[in-house]
């Protein structure tokens, strides 16, 4: 063999820090990976606090609409002679709101807005021209569309 083409030999201490340096890195590369899952692990738990309660809610804002509902159609003899039992009502939704509220839920605007696909449902053919009707109020939680409202020109 010609010593001109032969590779000079690794000793034993330098193999071994090699090895020492590949574990090294391996070991950094994996502390990096562990890091990076848990503060995507603490995103994930932090999005299902947020949004853990959400399918109660909607059932919450069904139970809120449908009370909007009865009080737009309560005749005015009602409203005058049972004004009491009417307040009374009227207090019971104003808490609705409120819990509502406190868990980051608020009612998408309608009146005076234009037609935005990413909140609103059409309900029916929309002219540009004529205003948006609300036809079910939409929501949205910590920002997020969890009930687009449905919208017409009335």
């Amino acid at each position: 063999m010609d010593n001109d083409t032969q590779q000079p030999e690794i000793t034993e201490l330098e193999e071994t820090k090699l090895h020492a340096e590949e574990y090294l890195n391996n070991w950094k590369r994996a502390q990096a990976d562990f890091v990076n899952y848990k503060k995507d692990e603490g995103k994930r738990a932090e999005e299902l606090v947020k949004f853990g309660n959400e399918s109660i809610i909607l059932e919450m804002v069904d139970v809120v609409g449908n009370l909007e509902l009865a009080f737009q159609h309560t005749p005015a003899e009602v409203r005058s002679n049972q004004k009491q039992w009417f307040d009374g009502l009227t207090q019971v939704v104003k808490q609705f709101e409120l819990l509502l509220k406190k868990y980051g839920v608020e009612r998408i605007a309608v009146a005076g807005q234009k037609f935005d696909p990413t909140v609103h449902e059409a309900v029916g053919e929309l002219d540009d021209k004529l205003p948006l009707v609300e036809a079910r109020p939409g929501y949205t939680m910590h920002g997020k569309v969890i009930r687009p409202a449905r919208v017409n020109n009335g």
